[in-house]
Formats: C-alpha cells, structure tokens, sequence
C-alpha cells in the first residue's frame, strides 16, 4: 500500500512548488502539484490519503451521503487554510440536502437519482428564497462531483435535467396579508405601526416613508417627491393606512414619524422589524423592510387587481418588472386554479 506526503524539492533554489511523494514497495516517486500554496498542496494530499484508504473491492461505485459531505468538508477546510466562515456556510447549505435524504430514506450516492434532485428542489423552493435554492443546489453538486473523481463513484448528475430552481430568480419573498397585520401587532409602539404601514398598505420603500412630511399628505392622498429614479407620484390612502397614520397628523410640519420614535438609519430600525417577525411566530430568511413593498404588490396581483393597476401603484417604468417580480404563484395557487374550472 502506497503512502503519501508533501515536500518543496527545490526550495533552496527559489521554487516553491510543491511536490507529492508517493512511497511503495520500497520505491519513492515524485509529482509536481502546480502550486506553491501549501493549503492546497494539503487538500491534494488528503485527497490521495482518503482515496488509497478506500476499500478495493470489485465494482463499488457507491458512498454514504453522510461521508460524502464529511470528507469533502474536510477537503474544503485544507483548502482554504481552516477559512471558518466558508466550511460553515457550505456546511449550512449541505444540511439542507442531508436532512431531506434522512427523511425520505436516501442513505446513499445511487440512490440520490434524477426524480429525488426534482422532489428536493421543488421541496426547498417552497421554503426558501430562489437566489438561496440556486447556492444550495451549487454545493451539492460540488460535493458529489469531488467524491465522484475522488472515490471512483458512479458518474451521473441528477441535476443535469432540472432547471434549479424552478422559479424564476427575480422572483421576490413576500408576507401574506394575515401575517402583516400579525407583525403590526407586534409592533413596539404606534410610530413603527404607522411606519411599516406605509409600506405594507401603499407600496413606499423605506427611504421614501422616513422621509414623508407631513405636508405630503393631503386629500387623501400621499405626495411621493422625487422617488426613485426622480419620479414623483401621488398615492391613495387606504381606511386602514389612515388609521395608522393619522395620530401623526396633528402636528403642521415635519416629519410623519418624527426620528425620536423610529431611528433613520434602515440597519438600526429593521432590528425592530426582525423582533416583530419572531415574535409573530412567522418563518422565513428575509426580513426587511423592503419585503413589505413586495407583500403590497404581492397581495394586490393576488386579489385580482388589474396588473396595469397595481404597475401604477408600485411605480414600475415596465409591465415586465412587475411580472419577473412578483406575479408569482404557490402549490396553492395553482390548485385553486384548477379547482375553478
């Protein structure tokens, strides 16, 4: 049986490549490794150890997931030098794929086939932001990729076929109408109520509700002065947007929501928002306040508001935004479809 090690053969001479050394029978060979990173010089040599420790047996083509993930974590953290962040992030996204195997009773590489890739996605798309789905799906198939050349497993994508993920990518998160009004409960005080309201029930990003004076609402309607873009626009007040604001009302000038009450800075007032999520028993990764826009827009499209209307009202130069964006539909959704027929 072979053995491996590293070393710099030319290192009095300035070369700082590094070379594998492999010692068998008596005899000693030598592989220049193309790098002078001793990290990588590392990883490579793990990778010969972790291979000549593999079982010879005739025609096995098959691995454990669960060793799979370990021994290509392992390899990663040689790699990049012990990097923490990185190990741990591709450790995150790995759990997702090795949880859902252990509950529909895959235990092995064969056994992950092109049906199980369609059944996961489709399953973590429910769950999880497009953008996250698409990282999850990378890490996978590096990992099986590098057990695959490592271990002389059976070569097949079950990705290959799948378009990961099924959504479109632009496709934003959203909360529903029931859980919006659950957060606004939640909210510490009236000012965040009013505040988060603004964006919930007319569409306004952050920037252009911390901003809203009080002499921009009028008549019913919300006065937007150079939005993005430099558009301006007037938005009509709902009965429940007025209720929230209009304890603000009674001062003559200035801010809507005075600063002493809801901070300016967006990081400092979301820690608000993400409080009032938790404490609302909602789930999900995003929080922000910019989710709530996406749950007005959301929420319009979904009650059968004209989408030239709801357009208007998000302030999109393009139809074709608001489709890419939030013209979205769940399971749900389309069952009701159906059951409409």
């Amino acid at each position: 049986m072979a053995t491996y090690s590293i070393q710099q053969r030319k290192k009095a001479q300035g070369i700082m490549t590094w070379y594998l050394r492999s010692y068998a029978n008596g005899k000693q060979t030598f592989e220049s490794l193309h790098t002078t990173k001793k990290g990588e010089a590392q990883a490579i040599l793990e990778r010969y150890k972790l291979k000549a420790a593999m079982p010879s047996a005739p025609g096995m083509n098959d691995k454990d997931i669960p060793s799979m993930v370990s021994d290509w974590l392992k390899q990663i953290e040689l790699t990049l030098g012990r990097d923490g962040k990185t190990v741990q992030a591709y450790s995150i996204r790995l759990k997702k794929w090795t949880s859902w195997c252990e509950r529909n009773r895959i235990k092995n590489h064969s056994q992950f086939t092109a049906p199980m890739a369609y059944r996961f996605v489709q399953d973590i798309t429910e769950k999880l932001a497009p953008k996250t789905v698409t990282e999850i799906v990378k890490v996978v198939v590096k990992c099986r990729e590098w057990n695959i050349e490592t271990f002389d497993l059976k070569e097949f994508n079950p990705f290959k076929t799948i378009r990961t993920p099924k959504i479109p990518k632009t496709r934003v998160e959203f909360w529903t109408s029931e859980e919006i009004e659950r957060i606004l409960a939640n909210a510490p005080n009236d000012a965040y109520r009013a505040f988060w309201g603004l964006m919930a029930y007319a569409g306004l990003r952050y920037s252009e509700a911390r901003n809203l004076k009080i002499e921009n609402v009028h008549d019913g309607l919300i006065t937007v002065l150079n939005g993005k873009g430099g558009k301006n626009a007037e938005l009509p007040i709902s009965k429940k947007l007025w209720t929230l604001i209009e304890p603000f009302m009674k001062r003559n000038e200035g801010l809507l929501i005075p600063e002493e009450f809801v901070p300016l800075r967006c990081d400092k007032a979301v820690v608000r928002l993400k409080i009032a999520v938790g404490t609302a028993g909602i789930e999900g990764n995003e929080i922000s306040h910019h989710k709530l826009r996406h749950s007005f827009a959301s929420e319009l499209l979904r009650s059968g508001t004209n989408p030239r209307t709801v357009q208007e009202l998000m302030r999109h130069s393009s139809i074709d935004t608001l489709f890419n964006h939030y013209a979205h539909v769940l399971r749900s959704d389309l069952a009701e479809a159906v059951e409409r027929i």
